[in-house]
Formats: structure tokens, C-alpha cells, sequence
């Protein structure tokens, strides 16, 4: 059996869509950064074209126009590392990045 966690409902008639339960998002950054600039380190949000990822672009262009860069990511375990490499900030599921913050090499905003 095949089995995917999507963040928007599949219309797709042989699909069976079920309710996810809601998990809490955190930002996160590297653990040596100070105060992070949105408008100076690159973003890294969920896949492109999630709803998450258009909520967070609808709002960083609303708050940062035009002055903010995304680069989405389709894997959290290489968006969370590259979070902890300082290349990037995101938002990420908080039980998912335990393991990066807890070793040092993330922190949250």
C-alpha cells in the first residue's frame, strides 16, 4: 500500500481523502544566528504549490513586498538541514525538528 501525506485534499476520484490532525509549525534558524531579516536570508517553506507554501508566500509579500526570496523544498529532512546549516529560516512541524534543535545545530525564532 502506497500511503502520502499531502497538505491539501486530492481530487482524484480513486482516492480516499481523510482528515489530518493539525500539527503545530515553529520557525526555525541556526543555532549560531542572532536576529534573523527576512529581507536578507532565504526562506524555505513547504513544497511549492501546498497551501501552506502559498499562505506563508501570500503573506511574506504582503508584509515584505517585494524584498524576500523562497526556495521551496520538497523534503523537510533536507530543509531542516540546510536550516541548521545557516543557508536558510523556515517553518517547520515542531516534532519533526526536535531532532536538529536538540542536537544544537537548530534553533527556533
Amino acid at each position: 500500500m502506497d500511503l502520502a501525506f499531502l497538505t491539501a485534499p486530492v481530487s482524484v476520484y480513486s482516492v480516499q481523502n481523510v482528515p489530518f490532525p493539525p500539527f503545530p509549525l515553529h520557525w526555525y534558524k541556526a543555532a549560531y544566528m542572532g536576529a534573523v531579516d527576512l529581507a536578507h536570508i532565504p526562506v524555505i517553506p513547504h513544497s511549492s504549490q501546498t497551501r501552506p507554501d502559498r499562505e506563508l508566500t501570500n503573506t511574506l509579500a504582503s508584509r515584505l513586498r517585494p524584498k524576500f526570496h523562497l526556495f521551496s523544498s520538497a523534503s523537510l529532512s533536507a530543509s531542516l538541514r540546510m536550516i541548521a546549516a545557516g543557508i536558510a529560516v523556515g517553518p517547520d512541524p515542531r516534532g519533526l525538528a526536535r531532532d536538529t534543535s536538540g542536537s544544537g545545530q537548530g534553533d527556533g525564532v
